[in-house]
């Protein structure tokens, strides 16, 4: 099996020792559910969390947990935590505020109701799992990280899989308003589902980097980062061209919008300055950094999700 890119990425990024283990220039399989130590991580949920209205979740892939955060404030400290995660990767929350955790060991979707440490229900049948995205139906969608399978669960808890364009693995995925969800792909490639089609469609290859995180935003413009340390904006007729791009110090995977759109959250894991992994927002219409939230350690954040959400 090829080693998923994120991972691999994630490796070099967060754990330079793992890095040599997990990439050394060759196919490898996925690590099996990495924890930060043999304790099980701490699960506890402040009241506050519940009546919050303006909330950044953030997946510790190697921790084993998804930390939660005000998104107001500076040098924000965690006021609740989700532990015993195996391999925490892709997050999405509705505008309900349900939390949608995609488990890239287990291959499973496990759905948390706002403020709780429990799951109400768990999709099942995936694997690699890395990003994952809630169309406005309800349906869910989940992208395997090692191959171009991306898992659909619409009425049952088990998926239907569908097949991009390309065949190289997948990086993440995103749900525009209308139901239509988008692909990004290992070597560039950007694809689109309409809303209930199983044929994808391909919408161009961008020469900006390797991209991860995607976004469709209410305009539909397509956003994602590369690496390098890019964020792009890619307008509607999606023909590659950018409407805005800005650059950032570092290295980020997943990447969320807050509900007015004008900030983006990402998991920096090489902030300039040093210090560990943190969660940075930026200016979507200067580039400019607003905020960090306390550090998170040597860790790997492979998804951030905010609430009320940005359309993703």
């Amino acid at each position: 099996m090829r080693l998923s890119s994120i991972v691999a990425r994630a490796c070099i990024a967060a754990f330079p020792v793992l890095a040599a283990a997990c990439s050394g220039g060759r196919s490898a399989s996925l690590p099996a559910a990495p924890r930060a130590n043999a304790q099980t991580p701490l699960t506890y949920m402040n009241a506050e969390v519940r009546t919050a209205s303006n909330l950044l979740y953030m997946s510790t892939f190697v921790g084993g947990t998804v930390q939660v955060y005000m998104q107001s404030g500076s040098n924000q400290q965690p006021i609740g935590q989700i532990g015993s995660i195996s391999a925490p990767a892709g997050l999405a929350v509705t505008k309900k505020g349900d939390l949608y955790v995609a488990s890239q060991h287990d291959g499973t979707v496990s759905v948390f109701h706002k403020g709780k440490t429990s799951p109400f229900k768990v999709l099942t049948g995936g694997a690699s799992l890395a990003g994952v995205t809630v169309a406005p139906d309800g349906t869910v969608y989940a992208s395997n990280g090692s191959s171009n399978k991306i898992y659909e669960w619409s009425t049952s808890l088990t998926p239907t899989v569908l097949t991009p364009n390309f065949s190289e693995p997948c990086e993440y995925v995103a749900t525009d308003a209308s139901g239509n969800l988008f692909v990004d792909s290992f070597f560039s490639e950007f694809d689109e589902f309409p809303a209930g089609s199983t044929k994808a469609s391909k919408l161009f290859v961008s020469y900006i980097g390797t991209p991860s995180g995607i976004l469709v935003n209410s305009k539909r413009d397509i956003v994602a980062n590369f690496t390098g340390g890019v964020i792009a904006t890619f307008p509607p007729p999606y023909n590659g061209k950018t409407s805005a791009q800005f650059p950032y110090y570092g290295e980020m995977i997943a990447i969320a919008l807050d509900k007015t759109e004008k900030t983006l959250w990402g998991g920096n894991m090489v902030p300039q300055g040093g210090g560990g992994t943190v969660g940075q927002a930026y200016s979507m219409s200067t580039g400019a950094l607003l905020d960090s939230t306390a550090g998170l350690g040597a860790d790997s954040v492979l998804g951030v999700a905010t609430f009320p959400p940005g359309r993703t």
